[in-house]
């Protein structure tokens, strides 16, 4: 008689429970009346995350920005902020541990701005729900009695529990000392590297602005500037330890803007960052992989565990440039004012054995002026693509990506033509599904039938190990070795095996 000994192993796989898009309209009803619009554009933060069995409710809000000269010939800017509340529900059976919701403007469009005195945008917001899938699985360890086990030591690696936090930087830059206002700010940030430390993390990042100002002087005009500072901040999490992986992406949840007129004109930019991560979590389980009893047969089942094979998160920044020639008709350009609105529209991943192709578009909003000193606005989108190595990578890999741009410049050159000069950040997550084999279970079968004799003369087959040896005659490995001494440094095809089975004959 034997005893089955089992173990359990609680596993979490990451994955896209749901994904929505929903439409926030704005009417941003204006203190002066609208001559022309030149930029509309919106962001969107997240606020709570409400869950119930069966569905979760995630808010936010998104701040739509109109820039236009007004009836005074001034330029002027305003801010609407509209708050949004959706419904995602679960399918059955989902036993999501933690989830985490992500939600960005994939579309801002002006629906009508006939009215002098309102202006109505419309705005899609993608929101997409991650949650830990949680399951458990239930394997043999150990057997025990009359039996010989091959024991093995098998690496399993799930994910740990999800990151989201929150944390404030700020940063006081100066500015143009000529600038009397600021009409918007386009806020993004970046990671450069997450440092894991025991129950710790830190990130390590720079925040971009692209500062769009209204500058006085000899005439009044638009201009942008960017700004950029580096940031570190350290989190602890009990969660953590120092063997865990740590990926995850960064967004703006908040943004303040003001400005200081002291001795020079500075600007105060604070921003609220919110990281969603998660680790990732490898364990060694000890496990039976192979067994014989001496007086039945061993009928073992089996089962394949989905576990995740993580790459270490690729940080990197990419050099976007794109010449665009405006149509015949367009005016001849005189003096680009300002570069906003900046975002990366689309974003495809190929990946390839040890690296990954990079394909976006990037599109950007550009006012400038032409000869007869009015002001245009031309929506720019510049196709970009880039090869970022990666070890390890390969086809088989499934990758993410959150990609954020850094800053845009666009220059004029030979009447229609721009050239656009852009930085993008990209944080790449990289994995892949792995399978282990693990022994689920161990039913006793027939008796087995002994063969005649007291001793037997084993040949060595092909690649037969002591192991397959021991479980073929039915010994134990310990007493192949201790009758046949030579076979310790390892079998050969052809080796002569001695075996006494210590029965007791009858003559």
């Amino acid at each position: 008689m034997f005893e089955v000994v089992y173990g359990t192993k609680g596993m979490r796989n990451l994955e896209q429970l749901t994904k929505t898009q929903i439409k926030v309209d704005a009417r941003l009803d204006l203190k002066v009346g609208v001559k022309k619009i030149l930029e509309a554009s919106s962001r969107c933060y997240l606020g709570e995350m409400e869950r119930t069995e069966t569905e979760v409710r995630v808010s936010g809000r998104v701040v739509t920005r109109v820039i236009y000269i007004d009836e005074t010939d001034s330029f002027n800017s305003e801010e609407r902020h509209d708050n949004f509340s959706e419904r995602l529900i679960l399918k059955d059976g989902v036993n999501a541990s933690s989830l985490s919701p992500v939600a960005h403007v994939i579309d801002t469009r002006l629906v009508d701005n006939s009215n002098p005195s309102a202006v109505e945008v419309q705005n899609i917001v993608d929101v997409t729900l991650l949650g830990l899938v949680a399951s458990e699985i239930k394997f043999v360890t150990d057997l025990s009695g009359d039996v010989e086990c091959k024991r093995d030591r098998v690496a399993v690696t799930t994910f740990g529990d999800m990151i989201n936090t929150r944390f404030e930087v700020e940063e006081v830059v100066d500015i143009d000392r000529a600038c009397v206002g600021i009409l918007g700010s386009d806020v993004s940030a970046s990671l450069r590297d997450i440092v894991v430390g025991e129950g710790k993390i830190t990130l390590k990042g720079v925040v971009s602005a692209n500062i769009v100002g209204v500058r006085s002087g000899e005439s009044t005009h638009i201009y942008n500037d960017v700004v950029e500072f580096d940031f570190s901040k350290t989190i602890t999490s009990k969660i953590i330890g120092l063997e865990d992986m740590v990926t995850g992406t960064l967004m703006v949840s908040n943004v303040g803007v003001r400005i200081e007129n002291k001795e020079r004109v500075q600007l105060v930019l604070t921003a609220e960052l919110a990281f969603i991560g998660h680790t990732v979590v490898s364990e060694n389980l000890d496990i039976v992989a192979d067994a014989f009893s001496f007086t039945n047969l061993l009928n073992f089942g089996q089962m394949d565990v989905s576990g995740v094979n993580v790459l270490p998160q690729v940080n990197t920044l990419v050099d976007v440039e794109g010449n665009l020639t405006l149509g015949e008709k367009s005016p001849y350009i005189t003096k680009i004012m300002s570069v906003g609105a900046s975002k990366i529209n689309s974003i495809n991943l190929v990946p390839a054995n040890d690296k990954v192709t990079v394909e976006g578009v990037l599109q950007t909003q550009i006012v400038y002026e032409c000869e007869e000193k009015i002001v245009h606005t031309h929506l720019a989108a510049v196709p970009f693509s880039t090869v970022v190595k990666i070890d390890g990578c390969s086809t088989k890999h499934t990758m993410q990506a959150y990609a954020s741009v850094q800053f845009c410049k666009v220059k004029a050159r030979r009447g229609r033509e721009l050239l656009v000069d852009a930085r993008v950040s990209l944080n790449l997550s990289v994995s892949s599904a792995v399978t282990s084999v693990l022994t689920s279970d161990v039913v006793v079968g027939d008796a087995k039938i002994t063969e005649e004799g007291a001793i037997m003369i084993y040949t060595v087959a092909q690649a037969e190990t002591l192991w397959d040896v021991a479980k073929r005659i039915s010994c134990r490995t310990s007493e192949i070795v201790a009758q046949n001494p030579h076979v310790e440094g390892g079998l050969k095809a052809g080796d002569k095996l001695f075996v006494y089975r210590q029965q007791v004959v009858n003559f």
